[in-house]
């Protein structure tokens, strides 16, 4: 069984089986919502791979290792999770 994530280096880790749908809107929640971060990106380096690459540097070069790394896709994943219940909160309103 092969692993779905799996850490390239300190500040990079590759992705199986995700594409835009999920990694554009945690680029834009890390980049918007979460200090002392420099860099968040992703790149898909081509569309027949089920692949992406998914990087986030911080602005202290101390705090580059893979724990902050996670703790911060965490929080930007808790904060999708948290927009999504505004929506169906919203939806249900209606």
């Amino acid at each position: 069984m092969t692993r779905k994530i799996q850490i390239l280096n300190e500040c990079s880790f590759s992705i199986e089986n995700e594409d835009h749908t999920l990694l554009n809107p945690l680029k834009h929640v890390i980049d918007t919502h979460i200090d002392n971060i420099e860099f968040c990106g992703y790149t898909i380096p081509h569309p027949s791979e089920e692949l992406a690459i998914f990087t986030v540097q911080s602005k202290n070069e101390d705090n580059q290792n893979f724990s902050v790394i996670k703790r911060t896709i965490n929080e930007g994943c808790d904060m999708i999770g948290m927009y999504c219940d505004k929506l169906i909160d919203l939806i249900n309103k209606v």
